[in-house]
C-alpha cells in the first residue's frame, strides 16, 4: 500500500515541482551579435510589464558563464545561476533586463589572475544592487559565475 501511495505522491506533486522550474527557452529571446566576421550568441531576458514606448526603467544584468559553458549553441552558457533570475519570484521582486552571452570555444575573453580567489554575491544581487541605484541608463550590474 506504501509504494502505490508513494507513486501516486509522484504523479501529483511531480508537477508541480516542474512548474517552479523556468522555461529558459521560452523566456530569454536567442539573439546573435555580429561584427565584421565575429559572432556572439547571447539570451535576452526582459522584466514582466516592459513597456517598449520608455516608461519605467530597468537595471540592466549582464551575466557571465563560467569555462565549461563556452560554445555557439546559446544555450550551455544558462546552465549555472540565470535560472535564478528567470524565477517567477525573482522577477518581481528585482525586474532587470538580463543579458547572458555566450564565449564562443577556445577563447577567452578576459583572463584574470586574481592573487586568491573569492566567491562572489548570489546573482540576484547583482539585480538588486542595480536597481537601487536609481532611475536611467546608468543601472547595471555584471554578475557571472568563477571560471
Amino acid at each position: 500500500m506504501r509504494p502505490l501511495l508513494a507513486a501516486l505522491g509522484g504523479l501529483l506533486l511531480g508537477p508541480l515541482a516542474h512548474a517552479q522550474k523556468p522555461d529558459l527557452d521560452k523566456q530569454l529571446e536567442k539573439h546573435t551579435f555580429t561584427k565584421d566576421k565575429a559572432s556572439l550568441p547571447y539570451r535576452l531576458l526582459k522584466p514582466d510589464g516592459y513597456e517598449k514606448v520608455g516608461k519605467g526603467g530597468y537595471p540592466l544584468v549582464i551575466f557571465l558563464h563560467g569555462m565549461g559553458e563556452r560554445g555557439r549553441d546559446n544555450k550551455k552558457q544558462l546552465v549555472h545561476g540565470v535560472t535564478e533570475f528567470a524565477k517567477a519570484s525573482t522577477r518581481k521582486k528585482h525586474p532587470c533586463f538580463l543579458i547572458a552571452p555566450q564565449c564562443p570555444p577556445r577563447q577567452d575573453v578576459v583572463v584574470l589572475r586574481p592573487a586568491r580567489h573569492q566567491a562572489g554575491p548570489h546573482p540576484v544581487q547583482g539585480a538588486d544592487r542595480a536597481g537601487r541605484a536609481g532611475a536611467g541608463a546608468d543601472r547595471f550590474a555584471v554578475q557571472g559565475v568563477p571560471h
